[in-house]
C-alpha cells in the first residue's frame, strides 16, 4: 500500500477521531473507506453524464407506450 500526506482542517481530525474512537478503527482505515466511497460516487457521476449525453429525446417512450410494449395495458 501507498502512504498519502495530507493537510485537513481541525474540525475534519477531530470527527476522524471521534468516528475512530466510536468503530474501534484506525483513523487510516476511515479514510480509506471514505475515500473509497467517495470515488464511487464520482464514477456513478461520470457514468451517468455518460449515459446522460447519449439520452436523444426522440428515442424516449411515453408510459402508455413502455406499457404497450410490455403488454401491461
Amino acid at each position: 500500500m501507498n502512504t498519502l500526506s495530507f493537510q485537513a482542517p481541525e474540525y475534519l481530525v477531530k470527527q476522524l477521531e471521534q468516528c475512530a474512537v466510536h468503530f474501534d478503527r484506525s483513523k487510516a482505515y476511515i479514510i480509506r473507506k471514505a475515500l473509497e466511497a467517495y470515488l464511487e460516487d464520482m464514477q456513478d457521476v461520470t457514468d451517468a453524464q455518460q449515459i446522460q449525453k447519449s439520452y436523444l429525446p426522440s428515442e424516449a417512450l411515453t408510459l402508455a407506450e413502455v406499457k404497450q410494449r410490455l403488454d401491461l395495458s
